[in-house]
């Protein structure tokens, strides 16, 4: 037998019943996989996806500081 443990992180917004989950890719390819129900993933290497967490963050970050209209 040939067992695999892989991690994923599933968000998901009760008031809207939508999800995003993000994890290692199914066909153990070494990439990072964000996928939502019905759609097909989106596969990153580690390396991006790190770059596109970073550079999320200082979007939602700045989005943030921006006045209300």
């Amino acid at each position: 037998m040939n067992y695999q443990i892989k991690q994923s992180f599933m968000i998901s917004d009760y008031d809207t019943d939508s999800s995003l989950t993000v994890g290692e890719d199914p066909d153990d390819m070494g990439c990072v996989a964000i996928f939502t129900p019905n759609t097909e993933a989106l596969y990153l290497s580690p390396e991006m996806a790190i770059i596109v967490a970073e550079v999320m963050i200082k979007v939602a970050k700045t989005m943030q500081e921006k006045p209300q209209k």
